[in-house]
């Protein structure tokens, strides 16, 4: 294992267990008006919080603007669970670290 992949690899796992998901269940506590603890990664958007569709949408588009990644219309559309959206959030940033690498990487060999 290289040095840039095991520093991606701990920035997933700091990720999925620290900050970003600690970060989306305080926003989604706030949006919805309860106490962070409720918010757990087997809330239900619908059922646990009665966020219909649009709302939903709508909450995932300021866990856009707050994290920094983008989701697809249809990964919006898939996604149920408190800890579904925190998997995904955490993929997409790992994604993106790694093609940041890749790119660093790149630029080094071009000079």
């Amino acid at each position: 294992m290289t040095v840039s992949s095991l520093l991606s690899t701990q920035r997933a796992v700091a990720i999925k267990e620290g900050f970003i998901p600690a970060e989306i269940r305080a926003f989604i506590a706030e949006y919805v008006g309860m106490g962070v603890e409720q918010i757990t990664d087997t809330t239900h958007f619908m059922d646990d919080l009665d966020i219909d569709r649009l709302d939903r949408l709508e909450l995932m588009i300021l866990i856009e603007d707050l994290t920094g990644v983008e989701l697809l219309d249809d990964e919006m559309e898939e996604i149920e669970l408190v800890g579904d959206l925190i998997d995904r959030v955490a993929s997409l940033d790992h994604e993106r670290t790694a093609a940041m690498l890749v790119s660093r990487k790149v630029m080094r060999r071009r000079m």
